[in-house]
């Protein structure tokens, strides 16, 4: 494949991620395909382990590099808490609705 049919297959990948500020002390709420699996990861660590309801809502799999991938199953809400692997807790509501899939990258926010 030449070189710039290359760069143009990867160029969409990151114009479609979305870096979502962490923030433990409230739940936050995404929109994420309803149609494709959409992969979730902090950016600085790997999710270890994670608390999903109702468990029928999709199908969840935690990868052993520490993303997370997520396919809806019903259209009705999934709730899931992430544990990341320096003790990063994150509560998501999820609401699958009609639109492109997008990597959701869960980042720290620095203080200055």
């Amino acid at each position: 494949m030449p070189k710039f049919l290359f760069i143009l297959f990867l160029l969409p990948l990151s114009l479609f991620a979305r870096d979502i500020p962490l923030d433990p002390d409230t739940p936050l709420v995404l929109s994420l395909s309803h149609n494709t699996p959409t992969r979730i990861a902090f950016d600085n660590q790997r999710i270890v382990d994670l608390f999903v309801y109702p468990k029928e809502g999709a199908n969840v799999f935690l990868h052993p590099s520490g993303f997370l991938m997520v396919l809806p199953a019903s259209g009705s809400p999934l709730f899931l808490t992430l544990i990341g692997e320096n003790g990063t807790i994150q509560d998501l509501q999820l609401d699958f609705t009609d639109q492109q899939p997008a990597l959701i990258r869960l980042c720290t926010l620095t203080k200055e």
